[in-house]
Formats: C-alpha cells, sequence, structure tokens
C-alpha cells in the first residue's frame, strides 16, 4: 500500500506507485476527469515519418536555442494552409526536445481550468495545442482563448515552450498576433519552392517518372502546391496512372481559392487586362472574360477573349496561352463610350487588333502572403 497525500487529501495507491520530482523525458496527453481532474497520460511519441524538407530544420534549431537563452516562456505560432507541413514541423520539434529531456505535452480538447493545470507543472516541458483556432473557439459567448492568455504570459520557476497551430489566423484572439512577448515567434508555412518540389519528385518518384518533374513542379506557378498534395500526386503516379487522371481524380485543386487576371499584349503594343477572376486551370471548357485597356482615355472599349483554361504553358516562371488558340471578340455594346457615328470606325480599328501574348497571372490576394522587407 502507498499513501500520497496533497492538499490534505489522502490517497491509496497500490504497489504500482512512483514518484518522481519531475516529468520524464516523454510525450503525454493532457486529460481530464470529472471525479480526478486533470492528469497527464502517457503516449507514444510524435514520430517523423518523412524526410523533413525546406527551412524547418533551422527553425527549430532557432526555438530551442531561444529557449535555452531565456529565463521566461517561448511562444510559437505556426501558421499556413492545410498540409503545408506544420505537423511535421512539430514533430521535429518534439524530436529535438527530447533529446534534450524536454517532456512533451499535447493538449487537443478545451477544458475550464487547463491553464492553471498547466502551470503547476513546474518544470521545463513544451506544450502543443493543435488546430488551436478550433480546438479554443468561441462558444456560447465564451472565449476559451482568453483563459489561456495568463498561462502564455506566465513567469514561473518552469518555463514552457508554447506551440499552437492553426490554418486561419484570423480566428485567433486579437492579444495572440503582434506580441512577440507572448508568441515570439511566428513562423507562416508556405508553399515549397520549385526547387524543393524538384528535390522532394526526385526523391519520392520513381526514376521512371521523373520525366514529370517539370509538368509536376510547374504547377507551383498556377496553384498553391503543399507536401500533402505532392505526396498524393506521387502515390498516384508511381502506381502508373497518368498525370492528367491524377489530377483530376485527386482531392486537390478543387476549392476555388484560385484568383488570377489575364494580361494581354496587343500587336500595336497595346496593352490589356482583366479584372480579377476565379479559373479552373484544368477545365477544358472554353470560357470567355471580358478585358480592357490599362491606359484609356475617356472612350475605350472592352474587349471579349475566349479560350480553353487547361491549354495553358509555363514559360519562364510565367503561365501563357498559345495566342492561336485564344480568340478575340468584340461587342457593339462596348461602345457606348463613342459617339454613334464613331462606334463602325473604332469597331474597324479594333478588328485588327491580335494578341501577341496572353499571360495568367496570379492574384495577390493570399491570406498566407508575407511582407517581404
Amino acid at each position: 500500500m502507498n499513501i500520497v497525500i496533497s492538499d490534505g487529501i489522502a490517497r491509496i495507491f497500490g504497489d504500482h506507485v512512483t514518484v518522481k520530482n519531475n516529468l520524464p523525458a516523454k510525450t503525454y496527453q493532457v486529460c481530464f476527469n470529472k471525479m480526478s481532474g486533470f492528469y497527464l497520460m502517457s503516449r507514444e511519441d510524435l514520430e517523423i515519418k518523412e524526410e523533413v524538407y525546406g527551412n524547418s530544420k533551422k527553425k527549430v534549431s532557432k526555438v530551442l536555442q531561444s529557449f535555452k537563452a531565456t529565463n521566461r516562456n517561448l511562444g510559437v505560432i505556426l501558421s499556413g494552409q492545410k498540409g503545408i507541413g506544420k505537423s511535421l514541423f512539430v514533430r521535429t520539434l518534439a524530436k529535438e526536445a527530447l533529446n534534450v529531456n524536454i517532456p512533451i505535452l499535447i493538449v487537443d480538447t478545451a477544458i475550464p481550468g487547463i491553464a492553471d493545470f498547466i502551470s503547476s507543472i513546474k518544470q521545463e516541458v513544451i506544450v502543443v495545442f493543435d488546430e488551436f483556432e478550433k480546438t479554443f473557439a468561441p462558444l456560447d459567448g465564451e472565449s476559451p482563448q482568453e483563459e489561456l492568455l495568463p498561462l502564455f504570459d506566465g513567469i514561473d520557476n518552469g518555463k514552457k515552450i508554447f506551440i499552437i497551430t492553426c490554418n486561419e489566423t484570423n480566428k485567433l484572439n486579437e492579444y495572440f498576433l503582434n506580441r512577440p512577448g507572448r508568441f515570439h515567434y511566428h513562423f507562416i508555412l508556405n508553399s515549397p519552392t520549385p526547387e524543393e518540389i524538384k528535390q522532394y519528385l526526385m526523391d519520392k518518384l520513381e526514376v521512371k517518372y521523373h520525366n514529370l518533374i517539370e509538368k509536376i513542379t510547374s504547377l507551383s506557378f498556377v496553384t498553391d502546391i503543399t507536401y500533402d498534395i505532392l505526396r498524393a500526386i506521387c502515390f498516384d503516379v508511381n502506381q502508373g496512372y497518368s498525370l492528367q487522371e491524377v489530377i483530376e481524380d485527386l482531392n486537390i485543386f478543387k476549392e476555388g481559392d484560385n484568383d488570377y487576371y489575364l494580361e494581354i499584349k496587343m500587336n500595336d503594343g497595346e496593352i490589356y487586362q482583366s479584372r480579377d477572376i476565379w479559373l479552373d486551370l484544368y477545365s477544358n471548357t472554353v470560357v470567355s472574360y471580358g478585358i480592357e485597356p490599362i491606359q484609356h482615355g475617356i472612350r475605350y472599349a472592352a474587349l471579349g477573349i475566349s479560350f480553353i483554361p487547361s491549354t495553358f504553358k509555363v514559360i519562364n516562371n510565367q503561365i501563357q496561352y498559345n495566342v492561336s488558340n485564344v480568340d478575340i471578340k468584340l461587342d457593339e455594346d462596348e461602345y457606348y463610350r463613342f459617339d454613334k457615328s464613331e462606334v463602325k470606325t473604332q469597331m474597324a480599328l479594333d478588328s485588327k487588333k491580335k494578341p501577341v501574348s496572353v499571360i495568367l497571372r496570379r492574384s495577390n490576394k493570399s491570406k498566407y502572403q508575407n511582407i517581404v522587407v
């Protein structure tokens, strides 16, 4: 029989009780029971099952070095779209932390009082809140994120690293962002670069499919590519499916969040643009859009352009269309800015316009866009 007395309460346990002054360097799940309260359950360590690409290893080392140098808690926000590598970053950090005897605590449930429980742990630990904005979303007028603010600010004998991962930073409490005293780092994980994509494909694609590397890499110039997407593409291509079939069948590129605009240079040197458009680049159906001259005076006419989206080519890192596959159309209704006597003359002039280049550009509206300084 073993008796543990805490806060004046005596609890009786069996012979398999071990009392320690510190948590062993393992991975634990933060759990709660209505009868006994909060406790830690040992669980399997966060394994790294694939190669780490990009600069994640460098960032992980930076976090651990800064934690060693500070005498207070260190907060880290990991943000970015789904499948971009946030979980892999956490797994890499967890592995390195365990190597230097720092335990890992996983929090996946918002329960009142959890901040006090974590604060009661008086040793160095890493606390991971995965998909934080979902787990700690406002509910019934209550904001569980606010309860955690004192925890993140706290300075006690057991300094901690707090890691929160999120897909949508706009759902974080306003006191989280731009507060380096609370969250020292905010790592925005972006899509891999073309060079990183090529390296990944070299490693994951069977050699007989290496001829597809340039084509797959070109997708990064027309849409956001994640490592999750690359893994899925490689998996199906390695089974022998054509790249076209893979793109059509996989659960990718179908959310409709790719905004573009067209830029067309005419044979007379004039440049036309469309407004921002949404485009399914893998559609084989003809689409039409209006385009207007960039430098237009009081009187101008919008023209129409028609093409098949899937016929694009990536040339010099630009999405381009063969001008022979593009139709320019005139609409008399668009000449309302001209005097009636001038319409036919202007239409005759515009009918001679021929595109010499048609470029599709990404609209810079990504919610994960970085500020470059």
